[in-house]
């Protein structure tokens, strides 16, 4: 799949390597089985290498979220070259700032057909490098509307100890981290390296049960 043509450092587009994709989705859709079936939201979707993958693995439907415009062109792109334009919701917002069409819109696509059908939330959002907290926005809309959240963060102990009282302040607990190595390809003039590896921590966060 076609990656990011020009990539926005304020947004962090760093484009998920092929082997990071495949590692992340196979946890979550073979250790997990939280793909097959179900309907996958992708926050940030940039050019839809989660939800695409997702798609291909067995997923009934996917709905992407994401702000720019040339990244929703190469994902449209990447759709169509794999035939499933029809499977794929596109939606273009900003998720710290979504109004009310778009809130709207984003949960008539997430209608359930039925009982079996769960929502879940795979991303791999801004690692808050340069902006702090930026994944905050979409944590809080993925605890809105997901059953479950698979969502890709920098590995440290400082990170691990704020999710863990950011989750649970919002009545939502960590039920795994699974740590993976990720490639940072050097798209921009501060990248001292072409390529770079770094250590991920994928949460599995559901919600608190009573």
């Amino acid at each position: 799949m076609e990656g990011f043509s020009s990539p926005n450092v304020k947004l962090e587009q760093y484009v998920t390597d092929a082997i990071s994709t495949v590692d992340f989705l196979y946890f979550i859709a073979v250790d997990n089985n939280d793909v097959v079936e179900n309907i996958i939201l992708d926050l940030g979707a940039g050019t839809g290498r989660l939800g695409l993958t997702s798609l291909l693995l067995g997923a009934k439907k996917v709905i992407a979220v994401e702000m720019d415009k040339l990244a929703i062109q190469v994902m449209k792109e990447n759709a169509e070259n794999l035939d499933l334009i029809p499977y794929i919701d596109i939606i273009q917002a900003d998720i710290s700032h979504m109004n009310e069409e778009q809130l709207h819109d984003l949960n008539e696509s997430l209608r359930l057909p039925s009982c079996d059908t769960r929502i879940v939330c795979v991303m791999n959002p801004p690692f808050g490098v340069q902006n702090k907290k930026a994944d905050r926005p979409f944590l809080l809309l993925a605890m809105k509307v997901s059953d479950v959240i698979y969502s890709i963060h920098l590995s440290n102990p400082k990170t691990r100890s704020y999710f863990q009282r950011f989750v649970s302040s919002h009545g939502w607990e960590i039920k795994s981290i699974h740590s993976q190595k990720m490639i940072i390809e050097g798209n921009f003039s501060f990248h001292k390296k072409k390529r770079k590896e770094i250590l991920t921590d994928v949460y599995k966060i559901e919600k608190k049960i009573d």
